[in-house]
């Protein structure tokens, strides 16, 4: 299986590439390339920070948002108050339902 390539957008502003996985790795590493450098897979035009490839920046990258739940404390007072938020608008969504008929 062929080993996928990749573009960048240099601190310049110009688009650079394609380069090896392995390159773009070494570069994170060194920090030539950062969590909101812009970067595209070769063969298409879909660009996004490095933040959204693990496989550049491993786990700093994988998804922000996902990371950060993952590390955040588990709150009770919270979960319970959104447990209670959910059944209340279900309890609501049933009533309605019960009355149009």
């Amino acid at each position: 299986m062929a080993q996928a390539r990749y573009l960048y957008i240099d601190g310049e502003g110009k688009i650079s590439g394609p380069f090896w996985l392995t390159q773009m790795r070494e570069w994170f590493k060194e920090g030539k390339i950062t969590l909101s450098t812009e970067i595209c897979m070769e063969g298409t035009n879909c660009w996004e920070t490095a933040e959204f490839f693990p496989e550049i920046c491993g786990e700093e990258a994988s998804l922000p948002a996902f990371a950060k739940i993952r590390r955040a404390k588990s709150d009770n007072n919270r979960l319970i108050a959104w447990l209670f938020v959910l059944l209340l608008g279900f309890a609501v969504y049933l009533l309605q339902r019960w009355s149009g008929k």
